[in-house]
């Protein structure tokens, strides 16, 4: 993470995409080096949150996500969750 971060500005975040690798132990030592994570299912989301992830520090991306999946995420507190479509962000 050193290397990584000493080449970002300042202001840059780094977010691990816990699709690539899912392993508990990978997912936890890159939360103790500061990333954050990036999620896309519901299993991911129970990864991080068994890692120790504030949940601030996840994102939730991803297409076709479904109600029960935000909702999760929401009642969690997820920090950012990206909305692919006008179907996920429920009725205006």
């Amino acid at each position: 993470m050193t290397a990584i971060r000493s080449v970002l500005p300042v202001c840059a975040e780094v977010f691990y995409a816990v699709k690539a690798n899912g392993s508990l132990a990978l997912v936890d030592e890159l939360r103790r080096l500061g990333c954050g994570a990036d999620v896309c299912s519901m299993g991911e989301l129970q990864t991080v949150r068994e890692a120790g992830f504030e949940a601030g520090r996840v994102l939730y991306t991803g297409p076709a996500k479904s109600e029960r999946e935000i909702s999760e995420a929401v009642s969690w507190g997820v920090g950012l969750i990206v909305v692919e479509s006008a179907a996920e962000a429920g009725p205006v």
